[in-house]
C-alpha cells in the first residue's frame, strides 16, 4: 500500500497548521476526512508521525523527515500539472493570497478581481486580515505587506510606498488651535491604531532638514480597526494618522482634512508583495504577481495632483 497524493498533501497541511480542525479550514474538508487520511498516512508508512501536545498535533522523528521527504514530492506534481497547462497557454490553479484588511478592499481586489476575469481556470483565496499571517503554516502562496520586510525566509516584490498624513474633521479643526508642530499633539485628541502591544510611535521627519521626531500619542480612542479610524476622525473626536488611501474618499467628500505641518512630515511605509522564498512559485501566482506589479508601476508613474 502506497500513500496518496491526497494523503501526503494532507499531512504537510496538518504539519503546517498545528492541527486537523486547522488543517480542515485551509483545505475545505471535514475534519474526519482529514483525520482518515492521517491514519491512512501512518497505516502505508507503518509508522506513528504525530505526538499530541495539548491541541496541537507535534511531528515526530518520523513525521519530520516524512515532511520534508513529500514537500518535493508534491512540488513535483504541482510542476508537472502547471507544465502540462502550459502548452495549452492557459493559465489555471488555486492562488492562496493574504493581505492588510482595508488596502485588499480598495486596492488589491479590483486587480485581482479583473485577473479572475481575464484567466477564468483561475481560484483565488483571499484573506484580508491587518494581521501579519504566517506564509507557510496558512498555506499562502502570495501576500501583502506594508512596512519593512526583515524575513530572510521571505522573498518580496516592492510594489510601492503608503504615504500617510495626519488628518482630522472640518468640525475638529475650526474648534481649537491645530497644531503646526508634532509637539502640539499633547493639547488634542488622537486616535490611534492599535494591532497588539499598544499603539505605534508617530515618527515625524522635518522637511529638507534630516531630522526625525517620534512621538507616542494621548490617544482618546485605540483600535485595531483602521475603518474605525476614518470614521472616529469623521465625527470629530479627535486627530488620527491615516495611510492616504484609507483618507482619499473622506477627504474628496468634504469629510476630512490634512492636518498641515509645513516643517514636518510622516514618512511613507513600503508596499510589498511577498511569499515564501524556499518555495517554488505556482504559475498562477507568478502571473498574478506580474499583473499587480505591473498595475503599481504605471500608478506610481502616472502623475498625481498634489494634495492641499
Amino acid at each position: 500500500m502506497r500513500p496518496t497524493i491526497e494523503e501526503l498533501q494532507t499531512f504537510v497541511r496538518v504539519v503546517e497548521t498545528g492541527g486537523v480542525a486547522a488543517a480542515a479550514r485551509r483545505m475545505n474538508l471535514a475534519k474526519s476526512v482529514v483525520s482518515k487520511r492521517l491514519r491512512d498516512l501512518e497505516t502505508a508508512l507503518q509508522t506513528d508521525l504525530f505526538l499530541r501536545v495539548g491541541r496541537r498535533l507535534q511531528p515526530t522523528d518520523a513525521g519530520l523527515i516524512a515532511y520534508e521527504d513529500a514537500l518535493p514530492i508534491l512540488s513535483g506534481v504541482d510542476r508537472l500539472v502547471e507544465d502540462a497547462m502550459a502548452q495549452t497557454s492557459r493559465v489555471v490553479g488555486i492562488i492562496r493570497m493574504a493581505a492588510p484588511h482595508s488596502f485588499g478592499q480598495r486596492r488589491l481586489a479590483p486587480i485581482v478581481f479583473d485577473f479572475m476575469t481575464e484567466h477564468r481556470g483561475i481560484e483565488v483565496h483571499l484573506e484580508l486580515d491587518d494581521r501579519r499571517v504566517d506564509l507557510r503554516a496558512g498555506g499562502f502562496d502570495l501576500a501583502v505587506r506594508i512596512g519593512p520586510v526583515d524575513d530572510e525566509a521571505l522573498a518580496f516584490r516592492p510594489i510601492g510606498l503608503s504615504p500617510a498624513r495626519l488628518y482630522a474633521s472640518p468640525a475638529y479643526a475650526s474648534s481649537r488651535t491645530m497644531p503646526t508642530d508634532p509637539r502640539d499633539l499633547a493639547d488634542h485628541h488622537c486616535l490611534a491604531y492599535n494591532g497588539g502591544g499598544g499603539p505605534s510611535p508617530w515618527r515625524f521627519e522635518t522637511t529638507g532638514k534630516g531630522q526625525s521626531f517620534a512621538l507616542s500619542p494621548t490617544t482618546r480612542l485605540q483600535t485595531n480597526g483602521s475603518e474605525a479610524l476614518v470614521a472616529a476622525a469623521i465625527a470629530g473626536l479627535g486627530i488620527t494618522r491615516l495611510p492616504d488611501f484609507l483618507a482619499d474618499d473622506a477627504v474628496a467628500a468634504g469629510q476630512l482634512q490634512i492636518v498641515d505641518m509645513p516643517d514636518w512630515s510622516l514618512p511613507g511605509e513600503p508596499i510589498n508583495v511577498i511569499w515564501p522564498r524556499k518555495k517554488r512559485m505556482k504559475r498562477a501566482a507568478s502571473a498574478l504577481l506580474n499583473t499587480i506589479t505591473g498595475i503599481f508601476d504605471q500608478l506610481s508613474s502616472a502623475p498625481h495632483p498634489p494634495k492641499g
